[in-house]
């Protein structure tokens, strides 16, 4: 979940001192709100443009993020996610399919301090190469049809050709070590153009109709600094 310029410009203006007397847009620790997206934020995004990109389902309204619903950042980690279930209110009509959550600083409109696809659950290390033209993932326990999604290993390590993190797939020609990935249910397979790495687990976005109630498990909104 990478952080907002907003964010970042705060951060360099505290460590460097650079703002008197106080540190921006966190001059005090801001009251924290968790919004659901349907389309993903842009990093200089605030005000109408953020709630431009929400969530529409009736009912929708971000939550308060209590400090206590994180862990404590562990020593030299870089990182902080959250350890308590984030439950959003139920729709009560309409619906969102929901890709992106933010961190904000306000119930509405304001600044967001980090944006970042909802993540995968489950994941598991794949390699993919264009000599074997499918995805090698040891163990990987996904059936045909399953919906996924990828996320780089690090920075440094680029995903296959052909693919990206921001989209969802779905699994096809599976074996007990590997499988092949659609655009659609059943679809062709696309075809790897160069080699990559990454990380692959269960789509993670919410699709949130009438009497659905959505959450963000424990662990799965991460924050990170690098």
């Amino acid at each position: 979940m990478p952080m907002s310029k907003v964010a970042a410009t705060a951060i360099l203006r505290a460590l460097f001192q650079k703002s008197t007397p106080g540190y921006g847009v966190f001059a005090s620790p801001p009251d924290l709100y968790i919004g659901l997206f349907t389309a993903a934020p842009i990093s200089s995004d605030t005000g109408s443009a953020l709630t431009a990109k929400e969530a529409t389902y009736t009912s929708y309204a971000r939550v308060a993020a209590d400090p206590s619903d994180f862990n404590e950042v562990a020593s030299d980690s870089g990182l902080i996610d959250n350890a308590n279930e984030l439950a959003f209110p139920q729709a009560t009509g309409g619906s969102s399919l929901c890709t992106y959550a933010a961190i904000c600083d306000a119930a509405s409109g304001g600044n967001m301090i980090a944006y970042g696809l909802l993540a995968p659950s489950a994941l598991q290390d794949f390699i993919a190469e264009t000599e074997d033209a499918e995805f090698v993932c040891p163990g990987h326990g996904f059936a045909d049809t399953a919906e996924v999604r990828m996320l780089k290993r690090d920075a440094d390590t680029a995903l296959p050709g052909g693919f990206d993190a921001n989209t969802k797939y779905f699994v096809r020609d599976s074996t007990s070590d590997s499988f092949k990935l659609a655009a659609t249910s059943g679809g062709t397979a696309i075809t790897i153009t160069s080699d990559g790495s990454g990380r692959i687990g269960i789509d993670g976005s919410l699709n949130v109709t009438n009497n659905v109630t959505p959450k963000i498990a424990a662990g799965n909104l991460v924050l990170t600094l690098k």
